[in-house]
């Protein structure tokens, strides 16, 4: 059978036919975009912020780090919702669970956030699920939009600044906690760059079905300009690296103790001890997935054989130990 290829929809077709598969009841592949009138209003390279590139969760693999630990992290639910919730089985995997591939739940970022920024779309993706897709030239959301984990989210910039309102995200995509939501969920965000090397997402999540009050919090990235993305394929496909992220140069031989509270001597002179950023460096390359900044340092001793530290978590406390020069490092509850 000869076919001919002459574009997206007849190419689809002509694989379906290949392959022999009836087109009666697929998925459909996209959707039509719906703009206003006038067509796609695109804004200027100019009025974008330059966020390309990896970013690193910071805090814990949760949804609100302002909770102490063990307090449940779910919404309000109504009492109706709220029995059809205590009704649910665990989590199963490919549900885009707790910092899966679904919204919210995603902008957890188990994994390193990878975004990429050009005045039609912001696309944020990480190894865990699908990418998003922001649309920032002026489209609206579909007029019956297809339900998706990611959903469908339009934007726009003001002052370097990006607001953002997703709908349509599947209502069998558990949120963070193992919770539930409606069809009727809707998630608005106002993304940020209070710094450089800062990036952080308010997050609102409203669901008039399920929710008796908005679900909120704040997530916070830390850029990683010397980083690229690695498949997460489900294998333990790790491997130890040399410690340099822990930037052994800070580690030099010292006092025997030195305070949390030291005050590093001027450019210059000899015998500069480990700072609390090194300790917080070293702390996240013996723990690993957790972003140096959100370490709290405290309790440093040191002596010729090593340099010791406790090092607090939102979660724990560890009992940190290096040698002098900041290699080997490893933390113990």
């Amino acid at each position: 059978m000869k076919v001919r290829f002459g574009g997206w929809r007849s190419s689809a077709t002509a694989m379906a036919l290949v392959a022999g598969i009836s087109l009666s009841g697929t998925a459909a592949l996209a959707q039509t975009a719906q703009f206003p009138a006038g067509g796609p209003k695109l804004p200027s390279w100019s009025d974008l912020p330059d966020w390309n590139g990896v970013w690193e969760r910071g805090g814990d693999f949760t949804w609100d780090d302002s909770l102490p630990v063990g307090v449940p992290q779910r919404p309000v639910y109504t009492e109706d919702y709220a029995k059809i919730v205590a009704a649910t089985p665990p989590h199963k995997p490919g549900t885009g669970g707790p910092g899966g591939g679904g919204m919210p739940g995603m902008m957890i970022m188990l994994f390193p956030m990878d975004i990429e920024v050009n005045p039609r779309t912001t696309v944020i993706a990480s190894e865990t699920g699908a990418p998003r897709r922001v649309y920032t030239d002026g489209r609206l959301h579909p007029k019956d939009a297809l339900p998706s984990t990611t959903g469908h989210s339009i934007g726009y910039w003001k002052n370097n600044e990006l607001f953002i309102d997703t709908c349509c995200v599947k209502d069998t995509v558990r949120l963070p906690g193992n919770g539930r939501h409606s069809d009727e969920m809707h998630i608005t965000e106002h993304l940020w760059s209070p710094s450089p090397t800062v990036l952080k997402d308010e997050i609102t999540v409203e669901d008039p079905k399920a929710f008796a009050a908005p679900w909120k919090t704040v997530k916070t990235y830390y850029r990683r300009p010397d980083w690229e993305p690695v498949e997460h394929d489900g294998d333990d496909n790790e491997r130890d690296f040399p410690h340099d992220v822990a930037n052994a140069s800070e580690f030099k031989p010292a006092a025997k103790s030195v305070p949390a509270n030291y005050a590093p001597p001027a450019k210059g002179s000899v015998g500069k001890p480990a700072d609390t950023e090194a300790l917080q460096k070293a702390t996240s390359a013996a723990l690993g997935n957790t972003a140096w900044e959100s370490v709290q340092v405290s309790d440093i001793q040191r002596d010729d054989a090593s340099v010791k530290w406790l090092a607090t978590t939102r979660s724990a406390k560890w009992h940190c130990e290096a040698a002098p020069d900041g290699t080997k490092s490893f933390c113990e509850r």
